[in-house]
């Protein structure tokens, strides 16, 4: 995976400092002790890179999970359909957030003469 933003830099300036003047002190630090700063931000990217993989593998789970019960739910609701006791136009049929027969438009449409003019 890429590296987060603002460690390349962090390496860039560790590699042209190494490279460069290895024994010198900036800013009151010497190159180990930036080496060891920078390494808590290597630590930290990798903290973020493993929970970003664990992050896709639960919403996989999830996706997966939740399709096999979407399933399950269609077919539980074809059951209570079904069933004498219920039915399809029982209010367990549209607890399960289906619209009962007795509610459902028939879709039969009347076409009007001369496109719906009047005259």
């Amino acid at each position: 995976m890429a590296k987060l933003k603002g460690l390349a830099k962090l390496e860039e300036t560790e590699s042209g400092w190494e490279t460069n003047a290895p024994g010198d002190k900036f800013f009151d630090h010497t190159l180990v002790q930036y080496k060891a700063e920078v390494q808590l931000s290597r630590d930290a990217e990798a903290e973020v890179l493993q929970k970003k993989q664990e992050f896709e593998a639960a919403k996989n789970k999830f996706k997966d999970v939740t399709k096999r019960n979407l399933k399950l739910e269609q077919n539980i609701a074809k059951a209570i359909a079904g069933d004498p006791r219920y039915g399809d136009d029982s209010a367990l049929y549209e607890s399960t957030g289906r619209v009962r027969k007795s509610e459902r438009q028939t879709g039969l449409t009347r076409k009007k003469k001369n496109g719906g003019n009047t005259e």
